[in-house]
């Protein structure tokens, strides 16, 4: 496999407006929902959490 080969998100797919409007939605859900949300959906995920301290 070419060093250049990436896999396409399934949300990149989608209509620019619809992927605002997704992931405003996915701002909303606990941490839980959102790992649910994404399994169920096949969508690839990382969680960052950002402290006061910026770590």
């Amino acid at each position: 496999m070419p060093d250049s080969f990436m896999t396409v998100s399934p949300i990149s797919k989608l209509p620019k407006d619809i992927q605002k409007g997704l992931l405003q939605d996915l701002n909303y859900l606990n941490t839980s929902e959102i790992k649910s949300f994404c399994k169920r959906h096949s969508i690839p995920y990382k969680i960052v959490i950002e402290t006061k301290k910026g770590g």
